[in-house]
């Protein structure tokens, strides 16, 4: 049983490089919404989360070296964070 775990790709994970990309979307994805709770126009949150998008995938060939597939939902992930934290600031005025 351990040959079939330890040929999975999952069980080869650094984990501390994709907590660290994890905890900083997920702290930008609550972080833009708050700053921007004010302007009610979505073109500067959309404008930062993109920029973070280049950031990540740079950060990540540089230092993390997360595969691009687990990069890419965790981005996804932030964005769906980002659209709840947005509604939730826009509704509450």
């Amino acid at each position: 049983m351990n040959d079939l775990i330890d040929k999975q790709y999952l069980a080869h994970i650094q984990t501390l490089p994709l907590l660290a990309v994890l905890f900083i979307t997920i702290s930008l994805a609550y972080y833009l919404p708050y700053h921007f709770r004010n302007v009610y126009d979505p073109i500067p949150i959309t404008k930062f989360y993109a920029l973070y998008s280049i950031v990540i995938f740079l950060a990540n060939l540089t230092i993390f070296h997360v595969r691009w597939i687990l990069v890419l939902g965790i981005y996804l992930t932030g964005i769906l964070i980002l659209v709840f934290r947005s509604n939730h600031y826009f509704y509450k005025r």
